[in-house]
């Protein structure tokens, strides 16, 4: 029961910090302050990431938790043995070096690491494309991230005329200061999306109780930042190279 009583006490949070962030005036935001540096914050992240992967990375959650839902967004073969679901924010410059576009951040790790590559690229070309492998994007917009919860709902106007992954691409081909509402707009003129449609998505906020069930079904899962994977249910979270993942996924093909 107190097990139950931390997770309902964590979605709650989660709810309200969601309400604060969707609602919150940027009008009072120094734009320096909010966006920082790039290394520094990708830095600061990787540690706070590497914290929380020495007692999450080994854990293994019920997988019914994770069950794909219909208002999920799916990569690959739905009826592939392995499913990754992906927790993500798509202004965290971490984010972009897991999805293989923030090239700042991945020389960065490469220079740390050696032989670290990003995750995502890696996973299509290997495993997804090859029917092993399904991807599950879920959003966990972080609240210090002034853009990313615009983004989300960006990418999830686009989805509602079946463009989601097109404007997640290019959304990430971004990711970081250049994001704004106008520059969603553009990238939605550029998938030749129905204007007025996506104008009218994005004013009634239609897409806010998706993102929210996502951020709420991540804080049950006890995620605390971005990225984070559970591959069959196994967490993988923070700094982790492509191998690490590619270990999990071939265990789980056996």
């Amino acid at each position: 029961m107190l097990i139950i009583g931390i997770l309902l006490g964590i979605a709650v949070i989660s709810t309200i910090a969601f309400f604060v962030l969707l609602f919150r005036s940027t009008k009072d935001v120094n734009p320096a302050q909010e966006q920082g540096n790039v290394k520094g914050e990708a830095a600061k992240q990787e540690e706070q990431a590497q914290a929380q992967a020495d007692t999450q990375n080994e854990a293994t959650v019920d997988l019914s938790r994770l069950s794909i839902t219909l208002n999920d967004h799916v990569k690959g073969d739905k009826n592939a043995p392995v499913t990754i679901v992906l927790y993500d924010d798509m202004e965290c410059p971490f984010c972009g070096a897991f999805e293989g576009t923030n090239k700042e951040v991945i020389d960065m790790l490469k220079q740390r690491s050696p032989g670290w590559e990003p995750v995502m690229p890696n996973l299509i070309k290997d495993y997804v494309n090859h029917g092993k492998v399904k991807i599950v994007y879920r959003h966990f917009p972080l609240s210090f991230h002034q853009n990313a919860l615009p983004a989300a709902e960006a990418s999830e106007c686009a989805g509602a005329q079946g463009k989601f992954w097109e404007m997640h691409d290019k959304i990430f081909e971004i990711n970081g200061a250049e994001l704004s509402e106008e520059k969603f707009k553009t990238l939605a003129r550029d998938l030749k999306l129905d204007m007025d449609k996506y104008n009218a998505c994005i004013a009634g906020r239609e897409m806010q109780n998706k993102i929210r069930e996502d951020m709420q079904s991540a804080a049950a899962l006890g995620v605390e930042g971005t990225p984070a994977a559970f591959v069959n249910g196994q967490a993988l979270s923070g700094a982790v190279p492509y191998d690490s993942f590619r270990q999990v996924v071939e265990e789980e093909l056996r």
